[in-house]
C-alpha cells in the first residue's frame, strides 16, 4: 500500500464520504471516527487500503492501472485496523473481485439518491398527563467527592429525613451528584460528601457530553422514583411500569386530578375487594397441598368405591376445567373433571 500522502485529498473525501463511517468488511460494525469528548479531540481509526495495490510488488498489485488509478476513491476500500491487515495478509482469499464486491454493497446505500420529502402535515393536539404535572426541570446539579470507601457505602451516610422533598442522587468518578445544596450542613448529604470541594453545573453544562446527558436522566429518574414512591406507588420490573399499592389499613388511596375537560375530579386507584389472579393462584395451590386435596381424595374415594388408606392409587391424579353446563362437573359439583395421569381422561363415577 502506498503511503497516505500519496492519495490526494479528494480521494479522501470521496472515500470517506460514501463509506458512512463503518468498517466496510462484510459484518463488521466498527466505527471509524470516534468523536471527541471532555475537551479532547475525535480520533479516526480507519485506513485505507487498496485493491489493487499502490505498488505491483505489494498484495494484489498485478492489476493493469495507472498511478492516478491506484489511489483513485474508485480503487480504495475504507476499513478497521483489523480488517486491513487481515485482507492484506490473505490476498488469495481476498481477490480484487472479492474486495470489489465488498465495496461496491458496502458502499450502495449511501450512495443511492435519497427519497423525496413530503411535508408532514401539521396538526393540532393537546397533550394529557393523567399522572403528573411537569411544570419545569433542574437547572443547577452540585457534585463533590463523596467520603465513603465505595460507592455502595454512600447511602449508609445519607440523612433521609433531613428533607422533605426528593433525596436521590447518583455516584459516578468518586463524585457524588444531586439536585440538592451540598455545601448545607443540615443537609441530607452533609456526612456524605466534602462539602469544601463542591462544584456547581448548570443541566446545559452537564448534558454537553454523552455521559453528562446520561446522569442528568438518571438523577431525574431516581428523583421522580421517590416522589412517586411518596405517593405510595410501587415500580413493576417485569412490566415497566408504576402502579398503586393499598394503605395498611387496607383501604385506597384518593388522587386529585384534571379532567379532559379540565374539570378537578378525585377517585380511588386501588379496588380493595379485587385480588390478582396470582394471588388467586397460590391460594388455590396452598388450599390444594392442604386438607382440602384429603377431603377431595376422600370424596373421589367414596363416589368410586375405593376406600383407605389410598397408597398410590391417586399418585396420578389430574384436575382440569369442564366445560360449563349442568351435570358436566366432576366430584362435588365443582364444574371440574377428573383422572388417572396414566390411564388417559375419565370421570369418577
Amino acid at each position: 500500500m502506498a503511503s497516505r500522502g500519496a492519495i490526494p485529498d479528494r480521494e479522501v473525501k470521496r472515500l470517506y464520504a460514501v463509506s458512512g463511517n463503518l468498517c466496510a468488511f462484510t459484518g463488521c460494525e466498527q466505527r471509524l471516527c470516534e468523536p471527541g469528548d471532555s475537551g479532547e479531540p475525535g480520533v479516526v481509526t480507519g485506513e485505507m487500503a487498496h485493491i489493487v495495490a499502490a505498488s505491483r510488488q505489494g498484495p494484489r498489485g498485478r492489476g493493469v492501472l495507472t498511478d492516478d488509478e491506484r489511489n483513485s476513491a474508485e480503487n480504495l476500500i475504507l476499513l478497521c485496523e483489523r480488517h486491513h491487515k487481515i485482507v492484506d495478509r490473505r490476498p488469495r482469499t481476498y481477490t480484487v473481485d472479492v474486495l470489489t464486491e465488498m465495496k461496491r454493497r458496502h458502499e450502495a446505500p449511501f450512495l443511492a439518491a435519497p427519497a423525496e420529502a413530503t411535508a408532514a402535515p401539521v396538526v393540532s393536539e393537546t397533550l394529557l398527563s393523567s399522572l403528573l404535572v411537569v411544570s419545569e426541570l433542574p437547572q443547577q446539579i452540585r457534585s463533590a467527592p463523596y467520603v465513603a470507601a465505595s460507592p455502595k457505602e454512600v447511602a449508609a451516610t445519607v440523612r433521609w429525613d433531613a428533607d422533605e422533598g426528593p433525596v436521590a442522587f447518583i455516584t459516578r468518578e468518586r463524585r457524588l451528584f444531586a439536585f440538592h445544596d451540598l455545601r448545607s450542613a443540615s443537609g441530607p448529604f452533609a456526612r456524605s460528601v466534602d462539602r469544601g470541594a463542591v462544584e456547581s453545573l448548570t443541566a446545559r453544562d452537564l448534558c454537553s457530553t454523552s455521559d453528562g446527558q446520561r446522569w442528568y436522566v438518571e438523577l431525574l429518574n431516581r428523583t421522580l422514583s421517590w416522589h412517586l414512591r411518596s405517593l405510595g406507588m410501587r415500580f413493576d420490573q417485569g412490566h415497566n411500569r408504576y402502579y398503586f399499592t393499598l394503605r395498611e389499613d387496607g383501604s385506597s388511596p384518593r388522587m386529585d386530578y384534571r379532567s379532559k375537560t379540565g374539570r378537578a375530579m378525585s377517585r380511588d386507584v386501588v379496588r380493595p375487594n379485587e385480588r390478582s389472579a396470582l394471588e388467586d393462584h397460590h391460594e388455590c395451590r396452598r388450599a390444594w397441598r392442604g386438607p382440602c386435596r384429603r377431603s377431595l381424595l376422600a370424596e373421589i374415594a367414596e363416589v368410586a368405591g375405593l376406600s383407605e388408606p389410598f397408597g398410590d392409587a391417586f399418585a396420578g391424579l389430574r384436575r382440569r376445567p369442564a366445560r360449563s353446563g349442568p351435570g358436566r362437573g366432576g366430584p362435588g359439583g365443582d364444574g371440574r373433571r377428573w383422572w388417572w395421569g396414566d390411564l388417559g381422561p375419565g370421570r369418577a363415577e
